[in-house]
């Protein structure tokens, strides 16, 4: 990766060096090295436009893609960029579950911002109730309905987040010690501060806000959001029907990556708008659900580009052109897309062989053209069983430079089915298709397309074989055992 970043082309530099604002897209095909485009972006907006950014925030599809590119902005001279995978854009929530596909697609829908929304809302509602003391023999406090008057007005500017219920806290406290003054007179001889004090004593003044109004954690929210039946009914009434309430519906603990988003929105209610980016770039863009890019959107002060590939989208929402993703970010309608066509990176003789799934799984788009040329052939070689011949492979290449990378289907790579110890961990990588994307390897081993296609969620198996395909820059093998895609047109 820093080979590429110092060895960038014109065409890329031109999108690098581009304004922060409008709003960038840089569509690319494997190869293309957006991420590097992407990274070299974030120095150069930082050089150039400091003063107005000052921070840029780096957004990448897992942990292990980000923990590859970590080191690269570093080696720029830059250190004023967050990197963050999109599950880390929630601290604090790790990810320990796996929601289904259809759970994924639903949680992926922005109406369910609408149902954290009434969730925090209904969880936050108290009871209007005076708060009245004894200071110096005579009653002192705020009446029912005045705290109702204060409650409906720091509401109505704040909303339900942290900010407001202080706001309102320090309201009726400004309210109480005005009637203090009042009714007292001469003899109201105490000060604000000690005023605040006698109410916190033995918890009188947060006896009164939890009751008038609760702030209940945002997991807390999620959490029994998703957990009750009766919650969630309140809460999605009118905007889900019973058939997707009850696809919501869990009982075990944990975190999925959907679940994130839904903890997001109840954060930004209940705590206010987390810290904001001068610039933010996402890359892999084309695989965030909606509601994740509204988690991007709400780190997003001014400006973003985007870098991705339509045609390798294996998220659960399969957009088919940029504009689709673009309406859930703010400016999105202003943005220019920008498209990098030389793969630098994959042989032509390897690229060749995943070209034809391009007509199938993204006609719209353009087909890279290969800069480089010279490499072996990949090899398609039949096995029985395939991990086991797949290993073969592996070690054959075991002293070939570089990196190497078997990508499998999920099924075939279990606990069970670690690398043989004649592997060093620092060597070999072992990865589905999803989590392979963005990443590069000198070799790879592809096993059983057939049972990748089959096997991928929402009709993505194309799509996430063309990222398997296309993810060497020397050696590709190709073991199975079924018989190949025929969309691959491998005679």
């Amino acid at each position: 990766m820093r080979d590429i970043v110092a060895t960038i082309q014109a065409d890329q530099y031109t999108l690098i060096a581009r304004e922060p604002d409008p709003p960038l897209v840089i569509q690319g095909g494997p190869g293309a090295v957006k991420t590097a485009v992407g990274l070299h972006r974030a120095s150069y907006l930082l050089y150039a436009h400091r003063a107005e950014l000052r921070r840029v925030l780096v957004v990448g599809p897992n942990p292990v893609f980000m923990d590859y590119v970590s080191h690269v902005l570093p080696a720029l001279g830059e250190e004023s960029v967050d990197q963050r995978a999109v599950a880390e854009l929630v601290e604090g929530a790790p990810v320990t579950v796996a929601d289904s596909v259809d759970v994924e697609r639903l949680k992926a829908d922005v109406r369910l911002a609408e149902v954290v929304r009434r969730a925090v809302e209904l969880r936050s509602k108290g009871r209007p109730v005076e708060l009245v003391v004894r200071f110096e023999g005579s009653f002192v406090g705020v009446e029912a309905d005045e705290v109702a008057e204060l409650l409906a007005e720091a509401r109505s500017e704040l909303e339900l987040s942290a900010a407001a219920r202080e706001g309102f806290r320090m309201n009726v406290l400004r309210r109480f010690y005005l009637d203090y003054s009042t009714r007292l007179g001469g003899l109201a001889v105490r000060a604000f501060d000690e005023i605040e004090r006698a109410l916190r004593k033995d918890r009188l003044l947060n006896r009164f806000l939890d009751t008038v109004w609760p702030a209940p954690r945002p997991e807390q929210v999620v959490r029994q959001l998703l957990a009750s039946r009766e919650r969630l009914a309140e809460a999605a009434d009118g905007i889900l029907d019973a058939d997707e309430q009850a696809l919501l519906r869990r009982t075990r603990s944990g975190w999925s990556l959907a679940d994130l988003t839904l903890v997001d929105e109840a954060r930004e209610l209940l705590h206010g708008t987390p810290s904001r980016y001068g610039h933010v770039i996402v890359d892999e863009a084309q695989d965030l659900t909606p509601m994740q890019l509204r988690m991007i959107a709400r780190r997003t002060a001014s400006s973003f580009t985007i870098l991705g590939d339509v045609a390798q989208a294996t998220g659960p929402i399969a957009y088919v052109r940029w504009e689709e993703l673009l309406e859930f970010l703010p400016g999105g309608e202003r943005a220019e897309v920008e498209e990098l066509r030389h793969a630098y990176r994959v042989p032509r003789e390897i690229m060749s062989l995943a070209l034809p799934l391009l007509e199938h799984i993204a006609p719209d788009i353009e087909p890279p053209i290969a800069y480089r040329a010279g490499a072996e052939p990949p090899r398609i070689v039949r096995g029985d069983p395939p991990l086991t011949v797949a290993y073969e492979e592996a070690a054959r290449l075991a002293g070939a430079e570089g990196l190497l990378a078997l990508i499998a289907p999920s099924s075939l790579r279990g606990d069970e089915d670690e690398p043989p110890a004649l592997f060093d961990d620092s060597r070999i990588s072992v990865l589905t298709p999803r989590e392979a994307k963005g990443m590069e390897f000198d070799h790879v081993i592809v096993v059983e397309p057939a049972l990748i296609v089959e096997e991928a969620a929402g009709g993505q198996g194309l799509r996430e074989l063309y990222v398997a395909l296309t993810r060497p820059t020397t050696t590709l093998v190709v073991v199975h055992e079924r018989p190949l895609p025929p969309e691959l047109r491998v005679s």
